[in-house]
């Protein structure tokens, strides 16, 4: 009863909560280690991960559930990443970056954070490099391939830049949603909770509508900072 209540009160909660901010100039590939912990800290990432060649970093937020929970991987069931940080490094240069945004509730989320991928690509004249199908008959994954000649940027930094990005329901983080029709008869349900005079067993049988969160990959990687 405890938890339903709970997360009956985290959808009411965070309906409108924001996810997924992030600027990709503020992570270009070439920075040392030591420069990306400290934007990635700045930021307000927590690591999972630092050694000499790799930086794995979170940023997390409340209000959605995932499988985690159920396998009991979780320390605070509450917690879920935002944002998940994959940072590779060669000689101590960041030659790859790959990202995963996770976008919850109000989809405008979605179209700004790909609008501000493709400024990305804009501003630095990148080109399409085809597209990739998922060859699994029960996967909708398409990913589209772009690349950045830095040989002609002018800059210090040669070689092709080269991005994939990708746009898909994630299997392992999802909400609860419930019937907009008994909204009212919840949001009472829990005020008798905080009250202490919940006693309506009728709860456990709210019909509630589990809807996978939305994940934004971007894998962003330059071999000319790891030449083999």
């Amino acid at each position: 009863m405890r938890k339903l209540l709970l997360c009956l009160l985290g959808v009411i909660i965070f309906t409108s909560s924001v996810y997924g901010d992030f600027l990709y100039e503020n992570y270009p590939l070439g920075m040392s280690k030591a420069s990306l912990h400290d934007q990635l800290a700045s930021d307000k990432f927590y690591f999972s991960e630092v050694s000499e060649n790799t930086i794995k970093a979170k940023k997390y937020v409340l209000g959605f559930y995932s499988l985690d929970l159920k396998r009991g991987d979780k320390e605070f069931e509450e917690l879920n990443p935002s944002i998940s940080i994959n940072a590779k490094f060669c000689n101590d240069k960041l030659f790859q970056l790959d990202m995963i945004n996770f976008f919850n509730n109000d989809q405008s989320d979605v179209f700004a954070g790909r609008k501000k991928f493709y400024v990305y690509l804009d501003e630095n004249k990148a080109i399409s490099d085809g597209f990739r199908i998922n060859q699994k008959e029960e996967s909708t994954l398409v990913s589209h391939s772009y690349i950045i000649d830095r040989n002609d940027s002018g800059g210090k930094i040669r070689g092709e830049e080269e991005i994939i990005v990708a746009l898909y329901q994630s299997k392992d983080l999802f909400n609860y949603y419930t019937d907009p029709a008994i909204v009212d008869y919840v949001q009472k349900l829990i005020f008798n909770y905080v009250l202490g005079s919940a006693n309506d067993n009728k709860a456990n049988e709210l019909p509630l509508i589990r809807v996978p969160l939305l994940e934004m990959r971007v894998s962003f990687k330059n071999k000319w900072f790891c030449p083999e």
